[in-house]
């Protein structure tokens, strides 16, 4: 059995979603279950149109003054935003099911019930967590119904739609960043043997409260879901199939020359995520990590083509990274005192504040009288460095971006800090804050913003480049 996961271009238009389909039918034989995202039609990328949608209804409602909730001109005024809204995400929809040449009776019923609910939202005035989530899932639970339309119509295959709820997938209800409840794997496992061996096609990115919220597991979700899936039905791969080929050695809009990476280990693939790399999810890696399942990520395009296999057992040479990958939009902050110098638990309070304003740290550096931390800019982190000035002197810096080397076993080879150190220097880039962690899996630097590109391009010419040394 594997699971396959489809990316929002990989259904966004009639040739990527018949060549998806198409996929589906060569693995017919591996039994796959398929998980897919929201389409990004070449015009509208419907998750964020629904979600832009929901505020334009919002903001609507508090741009109005007068009259009533229900009052008739307001709520007449309401339906016509929320169906000129709603068209924004119908149009592209029904042209691609007619495009196709396939019946998607779904579609028009859940566009008429999320016009109702921009309605709601439009003279409530309100939009909570909870109801974006509502919102924003409308597009997989379009999507999902129309590829098992293909599949059945086009394709002859016994496909049918499950919402990934249906299917067992509960979660907490912290919405806009669900985790799915624990101990749920069997109810999964009962649910698609139900199915009595139909391909299954499921709704990434999506889940609901076992009292029945709908919920979404943050953006770029939809692996997420692939893996949470094959891991509960025991997969042999987990295969995700996007429009780039695999895990790029850094981003190539950064960088044009920048190659797939043929394999990863978990641990490398889990550090890219978090440190931005954009192909997979950060919380992808967990539930494959537990049990073992190799991913795959392809490119739905080039299906022969380079791809990137994550697993177990996969190390490369000792000293020889596998790719460069960066964070945008973090911020610094230093505390100086005298009163830490000997003194046990200053750094304790330090991190007690951050923690306090749910901020994330990223980078540490220590002294005698000194701590300096980065972590994603914003009204948490300002907040967070206010509340340290009692603790002594603080100053932040703005707009900073996170560059890191990141491979297993780098600190085994003599050399790899001073060519990354060298690359920076001979590229110009100042280095704000350099971390090298003890697992020995990336080398980190804090530069400024605007060195950003420079810095990548540096450490990928020295570590990737043509005549890189060995």
């Amino acid at each position: 059995m594997i699971a396959m996961k489809f990316g929002g271009t990989s259904v966004g238009t009639p040739d990527n979603l018949l060549a998806a389909c198409a996929l589906v039918r060569d693995q017919a034989a591996r039994g796959p279950l398929v998980v897919v995202s929201a389409a990004n039609h070449p015009d509208c990328r419907t998750t964020d149109t629904l979600a832009d949608a929901a505020r334009q209804a919002l903001g609507w409602r508090a741009s109005r003054s007068g009259g009533p909730p229900g009052a008739g001109g307001l709520e007449r005024e309401a339906r016509l935003l929320a169906a000129r809204q709603a068209a924004r995400v119908a149009g592209p929809q029904r042209a691609l099911a007619r495009d196709l040449g396939v019946e998607a009776p779904e579609t028009d019923l859940l566009l008429a019930d999320f016009e109702t609910l921009l309605v709601g939202i439009a003279m409530l005035g309100e939009l909570s967590a909870r109801t974006l989530d509502l919102a924003m899932s409308f597009g997989e639970r379009m999507s999902a119904p129309l590829v098992a339309a293909v599949l059945r119509e086009k394709f002859g295959m016994d496909a049918r739609c499950r919402v990934s709820w249906e299917l067992g997938l509960a979660t907490d209800d912290q919405f806009g960043a669900a985790r799915p409840l624990p101990g749920r794997e069997d109810e999964i496992r009962r649910r698609v043997a139900e199915t009595g061996g139909e391909v299954v096609v499921t709704t990434g990115f999506l889940g609901a409260t076992p009292d029945g919220r709908v919920t979404t597991l943050g953006r770029g979700g939809s692996d997420y879901s692939a893996a949470l899936f094959g891991a509960a039905l025991g997969a042999d791969e987990i295969q995700i199939w996007t429009d780039v080929p695999g895990v790029m050695t850094t981003d190539p809009r950064v960088e044009p020359r920048a190659r797939t990476v043929p394999a990863l280990s978990f641990r490398e693939a889990s550090e890219l995520a978090w440190f931005g790399a954009k192909v997979l999810h950060p919380a992808t890696m967990a539930p494959a990590i537990d049990r073992g399942i190799p991913i795959r990520v392809c490119c739905t395009a080039d299906p022969r083509g380079p791809s990137t296999t994550v697993g177990a057992g996969v190390a490369g040479e000792a000293g020889r990274p596998k790719a460069v990958a960066f964070r945008d939009g973090v911020d610094l902050c230093s505390v100086w005192t005298g009163r830490m110098v000997g003194v046990s638990g200053f750094a304790a309070k330090v991190f007690e504040v951050f923690g306090r304003h749910g901020v994330d740290v990223q980078m540490i550096a220590t002294s005698e009288a000194s701590i300096s931390v980065s972590a994603a800019g914003g009204p948490a982190f300002r907040a967070a460095a206010a509340d340290l000035r009692p603790l002594g002197a603080v100053e932040t810096r703005e707009g900073m971006a996170l560059v890191c080397v990141v491979g297993e076993r780098m600190a085994g080879a003599p050399g790899v800090a001073r060519r990354a150190t060298g690359a920076l220097a001979g590229a110009g880039v100042n280095i704000v804050m350099i971390s090298q962690d003890a697992g020995e899996i990336n080398m980190s630097f804090l530069v400024e913003g605007r060195d950003r590109d420079a810095a990548v391009r540096a450490l990928h010419a020295e570590f990737f480049g043509p005549g890189a040394p060995a």
